[in-house]
């Protein structure tokens, strides 16, 4: 009877969103590349283009899904990305800072390698306040960058006005599955079905039709997914979805 109770308690709360999708490529060890050219600088003022960069670097490897190797040599030619997405990189940013009157314009590109896909976004800095406004930047340069490598979106472009909170709820379940998740040789894609109740209990699980082109990796998922239980739902009740579906790849 408890069980009952507790299966319609689910059916009549979840809500009715479209399912959450998100990608996931390896474990917590296996995090996406990403390179940041140096900065140029043009001013008559103490150049600022090195804590900028620094600044940039920390936001988006921060959080544990992105990682710039300091032992990487670029390619010969920096603007060919088939070069480095043969490195590994998935993302490189190149910037130009300009002084202007009392403020500094940071101007940022940002080439996905995978997508071939390009975007340009300028931000005011304050010269008083450096690390805090380059950090409110490079916060949205990393959003950008986690719906490139996490979501299914179409577009590659600066996250502005998305749902913070949406966000960091997506973040969250990308990290509690790559946290689960070990490394190993098995190679493969699979899209998992996931339904989880409120509270975030993982209520089951069904695997698609492609995990089962190779088998041992359909049971690792199984396996890493059984592992999980629980989905984090503290502070993001008003984003839990019953729904979600994760294409894990390696």
């Amino acid at each position: 009877m408890k069980y009952l109770l507790l299966l319609l308690c689910f059916l009549n709360t979840a809500h009715a969103n479209a399912p959450i999708k998100l990608l996931i490529k390896g474990g917590v060890q296996e995090k996406t590349q990403f390179y940041v050219l140096p900065i140029t600088y043009k001013g008559d003022g103490v150049n600022p283009s090195y804590e900028v960069e620094e600044a940039i670097k920390v936001a988006i490897s921060g959080a544990g899904l992105f990682s710039m190797s300091s032992r990487l040599k670029p390619p010969q030619n920096v603007e060919n990305l088939n070069q480095w997405n043969f490195l590994g990189v998935r993302f490189i940013l190149t910037g130009q800072l300009f002084e202007e009157k009392n403020s500094l314009i940071l101007r940022l590109s940002v080439q996905d390698t995978l997508t071939q896909k390009g975007l340009q976004v300028s931000s005011v800095l304050m010269p008083d306040r450096l690390k805090f406004s380059v950090q409110l930047f490079a916060d949205q340069v990393y959003r950008t960058l986690f719906y490139a490598a996490h979501t299914n979106l179409d577009t590659f472009e600066i996250m502005q006005n998305e749902d913070t909170a949406l966000t960091n709820y997506m973040h969250s379940i990308v990290k509690t599955f790559k946290n689960a998740w070990s490394k190993t040789d098995n190679k493969g894609s699979c899209l998992v079905h996931i339904n989880q109740m409120p509270g975030g209990g993982i209520f089951t699980h069904n695997m698609q039709e492609n995990c089962f082109h190779n088998q041992t990796f359909a049971e690792e998922i199984s396996e890493m997914v059984q592992q999980v239980e629980v989905l984090p739902y503290e502070h993001y009740q008003e984003q839990f979805n019953k729904s979600i579906h994760i294409t894990f790849s390696r």
